[in-house]
């Protein structure tokens, strides 16, 4: 049985960089299995030539708990794979963790962890699947994708992040769904995020927009410089009610450039 569960954890598993308790009071069960109770785990250890399995649970970082089975191995040359699974709850989390962290014979780490279930973001809560690599040279990919809500949006994120190893980031984000906007009306469609290792950005949004003075679609472009200089190109099609009996019908375009300088192209007639 010890042995299935060692090989499903190794199938199974992802990782994000934690590690297995060492050194603990413990009492010995059925040979070689033992109690052990640590400042972090308390569980079943069962050790063989050169690896261990722990069943129990851990106390993670931010307060949580984590509640699972990991295993160790540790090769001839002192490389040493931890693999880790369970489920973890924190503020932050309720879902299932894999885990994997792989160190080589001189130190160097790579690891791999997925989260699956809830994690609260700052931008509402996510119903889906984190995935995190960070490389030996300290690059890093995080890719999050699932169900996101919020008090102003529901609907679809996909969201890929890449670090440097200096910490200079990379960013392509994706909503796709219904968004609250500030007039009391709704945007229903598509916004795309794309920030540049320079700290330029473009972000376009394109769909159905509805107010109470508008009913048409919408698609807006906005590239901002490294330097904070922003162009704006936007389109509006559709219909604006200008009062009950005062309606327009066509299209309407804006351009802003980065000097403030505004042009617009007007193509809209009254409604009869």
């Amino acid at each position: 049985m010890r042995k299935q569960l060692v090989v499903g954890l190794s199938i199974l598993s992802v990782a994000l960089g934690s590690s297995v308790a060492l050194g603990s009071t413990s009492a010995t069960i059925g040979g070689a299995c033992e109690n052990v109770t640590t400042a972090d785990f308390v569980g079943q250890v069962c050790p063989t030539t050169n690896a261990e399995l722990r069943t129990g649970r851990w106390i993670v970082d931010d307060g949580g708990i984590l509640e699972g089975m990991a295993t160790a191995v540790t090769n001839p040359d002192g490389s040493q794979r931890v693999d880790k699974l369970g489920k973890l709850t924190t503020p932050r989390y309720d879902a299932t963790l894999h885990q994997l962290v792989s160190t080589s014979s001189t130190g160097l780490k790579t690891s791999v962890s997925q989260v699956m279930g809830y994690e609260v973001l700052p931008s509402g809560v996510l119903n889906g699947t984190s995935t995190l690599l960070v490389n030996a040279d300290g690059t890093q990919r995080l890719d999050k994708q699932g169900k996101l809500r919020s008090a102003s949006f529901g609907g679809s994120l996909y969201r890929t992040e890449l670090t440097s190893a200096t910490g200079a980031k990379t960013i392509v984000e994706q909503l796709a769904g219904q968004e609250a906007i500030a007039n009391g009306g709704t945007f229903d469609g598509t916004t795309v995020l794309l920030v540049n290792l320079d700290g330029s950005q473009r972000l376009d949004k394109q769909g159905k927009l509805r107010s109470a003075s508008f009913d048409g679609t919408l698609y807006r472009s906005e590239s901002t410089s490294a330097t904070g200089a922003k162009t704006i190109a936007e389109q509006l099609s559709g219909t604006w009610i200008i009062a009950p009996d005062y309606k327009l019908t066509g299209t309407y375009t804006m351009v802003q450039r980065p000097d403030g300088t505004v042009s617009v192209t007007d193509n809209r007639k009254r409604m009869l």
